[in-house]
């Protein structure tokens, strides 16, 4: 391509639209597309909000319905794990999906076979650009049938999230591209030479490759680990973190890829790449050592596994389940859904307390106090009876209720018993105390409070010269003394001597 070839293709592309547009019966032909997505687009709108209130109300319906009581198992934050849908009803939420979606598509595609019917009665045989929105609506077609079927495998949130980042720019760059090819050749437009780097300049073509290209790439991985995990998660073997872990893997490589890919595509080759790199990596290097430093740990947590997402750990005094593990940081979620951002480097050079690295079972304790009047036996036998009524409390192996410690106004025992994820550990805990305390009324047993019996003894109180007092008040320095006993109200008995 010779010196000023660029300069004419791109003027020569805006002379082409401007006599384009400048045409009668391609304005009559645009209006006519203009009127058919607007007035389809409205009728589209209204039928989806009339079948999303439908929706609602039947919901409403079905939670108004008396449930059977196993559906109303319901302990506290946590359900239960749904049943799988039938076959049938799967296929119905589908359809329905993919019909609040087709809406538009179908009727843009009615209103165009209408007005090219139309054109033809009134004799205007020029509708090229007419037949070619068809073409586009029969692709928007397929991309709602797209969407709709997402909808209906996929958490609304997710899709939702995907859609505004890669669908959308993915359809709207689709349709460029069509309308730019019935102008003038992509092959001739992506040649032209647009930024002269040493001895290879990166042409348009390459550029949008380096920039659209690459971010394109960087969401489709994103989306497809968000649309994969649940896929793989799923069954008795899925494990969530290690899914999660080994995906967050798999999409650092492939960036990796893409990044080498960019390069060839712009025409860098490695010496170019040393050259633009090499003066800047000593001071990149100081720079962004701690960026580096977690990254590294970061590459570590994923390839070594210590903590996997889904894992609940403890860390800075915080407790948490592990959310999220990136490049830079991990995200820890609190049972208050507060986030916590750790460095990566911070899980390497800490002590970290993990509940879950090689089993989510985990031990929960509860510490209570009896008088002394109790029988002892029959409070272990209560203690450990009302454990194992507790439905999230394992029998294999059975709850204890080991004798703790004898206090100065209780008998101190301790419940432990073993629960099969350790998220329910605290619930569990706050639970069981309460049982305990209504198993304890049943039985009378007395949980004391803490007690004290002061002696006072009364002496002569003389002073010397000096303004000090002689040895006859020494009695009066006696420490108070204390013993405990199994009353459930403070007593104070003044004793005279």
């Amino acid at each position: 391509m010779q010196p000023g070839d660029d300069f004419r293709i791109l003027t020569d592309l805006v002379q082409i639209v401007i006599k384009f547009l400048g045409r009668d019966v391609v304005r009559q032909q645009l209006l006519a597309i203009l009127l058919i997505l607007g007035s389809t687009g409205l009728v589209a709108r209204f039928l989806r909000s009339l079948l999303k209130r439908q929706q609602v109300e039947d919901e409403e319906d079905e939670r108004d319905e008396p449930l059977e009581e196993e559906a109303l198992a319901v302990r506290g934050p946590y359900i239960e794990e749904q049943k799988p849908r039938p076959v049938a009803v799967r296929l119905l939420h589908w359809l329905w999906h993919l019909g609040v979606q087709m809406l538009h598509p179908l009727l843009s595609l009615a209103a165009t076979y209408a007005v090219l019917q139309l054109f033809r009665i009134q004799g205007w045989f020029f509708f090229g650009l007419l037949e070619d929105f068809v073409s586009m609506l029969w692709l928007y077609l397929g991309y709602q049938v797209v969407v709709g079927t997402l909808y209906s495998l996929f958490d609304d949130e997710i899709v939702e999230k995907h859609q505004r980042k890669l669908l959308v720019p993915l359809a709207v760059i689709v349709v460029v591209l069509l309308i730019l090819n019935k102008l003038v050749q992509l092959e001739t437009l992506a040649a032209i030479p647009v930024l002269p780097i040493f001895d290879a300049p990166i042409t348009l073509g390459g550029l949008f490759a380096a920039t659209v290209g690459f971010y394109l790439w960087v969401v489709l991985l994103d989306a497809l680990k968000d649309f994969l995990q649940p896929l793989l998660s799923r069954g008795d073997h899925g494990n969530p973190g290690a899914v999660q872990a080994s995906l967050a893997l798999w999409g650092y490589v492939m960036i990796a890829v893409g990044l080498v890919i960019v390069m060839r595509v712009i025409g860098l080759n490695v010496t170019t790449v040393a050259a633009i790199t090499g003066g800047l990596s000593v001071g990149v290097g100081f720079a962004l050592q701690d960026v580096l430093k977690n990254f590294l740990g970061g590459i570590i947590l994923l390839f070594e596994g210590t903590v996997r997402p889904g894992d609940w750990v403890e860390i800075g005094g915080k407790e948490g389940e592990v959310d999220k593990i990136s490049i830079r940081s991990t995200v820890v979620r609190t049972f208050d859904n507060v986030e916590l951002i750790v460095p990566n480097q911070d899980w390497l050079n800490t002590t970290v307390t993990t509940y879950t690295r090689t089993s989510r079972r985990c031990r929960t304790r509860v510490e209570i106090g009896v008088s002394y009047s109790s029988n002892v036996s029959q409070v272990q036998k209560i203690l450990i009876e009302t454990a194992l009524s507790h439905p999230d409390i394992s029998h294999d192996p059975a709850p204890l209720a080991p004798l703790l410690n004898f206090g100065d106004s209780s008998i101190d025992f301790v419940v432990l018993a073993w629960v099969e994820d350790a998220l329910l550990k605290g619930k569990v805990a706050s639970e069981l105390r309460l049982m305990i305390w209504d198993a304890f009324q049943e039985h009378g047993i007395e949980i004391p409070f803490p007690q004290r019996d002061l002696h006072i003894r009364n002496g002569l109180l003389t002073a010397n010269a000096n303004g000090q007092h002689d040895g006859e008040t020494d009695a009066l320095a006696e420490p108070v003394r204390t013993r405990p006993e199994a009353k459930s109200k403070h007593s104070a008995s003044p004793i005279l001597t």
